[in-house]
């Protein structure tokens, strides 16, 4: 993969995005969005427009070619498409594991920084009392208020890798004071409002 050491397997001019040694085999993930994934519920129609400008059958046409190419080489190749990956995470329960348990060691994505407010209640039920008022509060979202505040990095990044276990408890153990970091937390255990955001479900 684009992580192990050497980087991607290449044939010719092209890059796998896995690759099996002993086995002499390619592998192969389309993203149903920038290849134009043929089933019926992505991009059946030759003339439909994906995201990057490109018509699917157009797409498809060059994938094709690249198949074509690396096959020719000798090469076993598998292709699978990211909707496929998707179902089989939602029928095999090991799989699912494996993926969620995986730690990923890849580049910094900083959208994956960003998540949605809280929006869990803290009380699920309550009876007003006499004269008692039942009232909803709606709070104004922090982040214009952090963007608006905060300092940012900017400018060519300079590239820490650690991967490497590290005990910071507070803010004063990070030595870097102005950094985007990609971290695994661990979280509190003994704490009344989660502190971590977190997904389910894709949710």
């Amino acid at each position: 993969t684009a992580h192990s050491v050497g980087g991607e397997k290449k044939v010719g001019n092209f890059k796998l995005d896995g690759w099996v040694e002993e086995r002499n085999l390619g592998i192969e993930v389309n993203g149903c969005a920038w290849h134009g994934c043929p089933k019926k519920s992505c991009y059946p129609d030759d003339n439909m427009m994906l995201p990057n400008g490109m018509t699917a059958g157009k797409r498809r046409l060059k994938d094709y070619e690249r198949k074509k190419f690396i096959l020719e080489q000798g090469i076993d190749l598998k292709i699978f498409w990211e909707c496929e990956i998707r179902e089989m995470l939602e029928n095999d329960r090991d799989m699912k594991e494996k993926f969620n348990n995986y730690l990923d060691e890849g580049p910094l994505e900083i959208r994956a920084c960003f998540f949605g407010g809280r929006t869990g209640p803290l009380k699920l039920i309550h009876e007003a009392r006499p004269g008692e008022k039942i009232s909803y509060f709606d709070v104004t979202s922090l982040y214009p208020f952090t963007n608006f505040n905060t300092n940012y990095p900017i400018g060519h990044p300079i590239v820490h890798t650690l991967n490497e276990e590290v005990h910071w408890t507070c803010a004063a153990d990070n030595p870097y004071k102005l950094a985007l970091l990609k971290v695994f937390v661990i979280p509190p255990k003994k704490i009344d409002i989660p502190v971590l955001p977190a997904k389910f479900d894709e949710e």
